[in-house]
C-alpha cells in the first residue's frame, strides 16, 4: 500500500507518532471495560460454536463439545496474556514467550483432540446418543 498517495492535513508521520504515543501511554483506567468486553467476546465465540454444532448433534453432545472446546482455549489465552506476556515484556525475553506460545498451542490442540475422542467414546458406549 502506498501511503504517499494519501492526503493528510498534517504530516502522516506525526499522526502515526501521536497514535503510537497514545497507545503506549494507555493507563488501566482507560480500559476499565476491557474485562467485560473479553467476557462478551468469549460468550459470543461459545454461542457461535454451539449454533454451528446444534443441527449436527444432540443437545447434550453440543453442550459438552462447546464447553470442552472453549474452556481450554480460554485458559491458555489467560495464561499467555495475563502471566507469560507481561513477564516476557518486562524481562525482554520474547523468544521464551514464543516457545511457551507454541507449546501451549500444541497442548491445547492435544486437549481438544482428547475431548473429541472422549465424546466419541461416550457415543460408542451408549452414554451419549449417536450422531444422526
Amino acid at each position: 500500500m502506498d501511503f504517499d498517495k494519501w492526503t493528510f492535513t498534517f504530516d502522516k508521520w506525526q499522526l502515526i507518532n501521536r497514535i503510537n504515543s497514545y497507545l503506549c501511554s494507555m493507563k488501566k483506567h482507560e480500559s476499565k471495560d476491557y474485562n467485560r468486553f473479553i467476557i462478551l467476546l468469549w460468550i459470543t465465540i461459545g454461542v457461535f460454536v454451539w449454533i454451528k454444532l446444534l443441527h449436527k448433534a444432540p443437545l447434550s453432545e453440543v453442550v459438552l463439545v462447546t464447553i470442552g472446546y472453549v474452556t481450554p482455549i480460554i485458559i491458555v489465552n489467560l495464561i499467555l496474556c495475563n502471566f507469560l506476556l507481561p513477564k516476557a515484556i518486562q524481562t525482554k525475553r520474547m523468544n521464551t514467550f514464543v516457545i511457551h506460545f507454541i507449546l501451549l498451542t500444541l497442548l491445547t490442540a492435544l486437549i481438544l483432540s482428547l475431548i473429541l475422542l472422549g465424546i466419541r467414546h461416550l457415543e460408542q458406549i451408549g452414554f451419549l446418543p449417536h450422531q444422526t
